[in-house]
């Protein structure tokens, strides 16, 4: 690579943005980076026009029956239609064999015992977005764990 960036972060970089446009919810600042890289002239629209700056004063609920019933429905919004979620508690890859390629120079090394911990959090992934969540997370723990052994060798030295 040019840049100076590995295979892998490039890749990482590549599952981010598929996973912010399959669901903005998860990823707002990714998605408000791509909505503004998509529709520029409306950011330039908003900014010229008569802004309303009156303050509005905003009712503040108390009744319970009524924020539990809010609460749902946002959670709702956010997650979509019903579809089946899944929670992964935990994963270790025994033995994983890693590929990196930077400015053309390639290297293999080859790991075990790789652990990523869980994910999918309190509301879960829904069955489609489980591939893109494993490959994101097994990415960024390898240049976690590329980046730690980098740091030691400089301090070593």
């Amino acid at each position: 690579t040019t840049s100076g960036e590995t295979n892998i972060e490039i890749v990482l970089k590549k599952i981010s943005m598929q996973l912010a446009k399959d669901y903005p919810a998860l990823y707002p600042q990714i998605s408000a980076e791509l909505y503004a890289k998509l529709y520029p002239e409306r950011s330039e629209k908003l900014a010229l026009e008569d802004l309303n700056t009156k303050k509005i004063v905003q009712e503040i609920e108390i009744n319970q029956a009524v924020l539990a019933s809010n609460e749902a429905k946002y959670k709702k919004r956010l997650l979509g239609k019903a579809q089946t979620r899944i929670i992964i508690t935990s994963v270790i890859i025994e033995q994983l064999t890693l590929t990196i390629i930077k400015n053309n120079k390639t290297i293999t090394k080859h790991l075990q015992n790789v652990e990523l911990g869980s994910f999918g959090g309190e509301n879960g992934l829904a069955s489609n977005q489980l591939g893109g969540e494993l490959l994101k997370k097994i990415l960024a723990k390898l240049i976690n764990t590329e980046q730690t052994k980098a740091v030691k060798i400089e301090t070593n030295i």
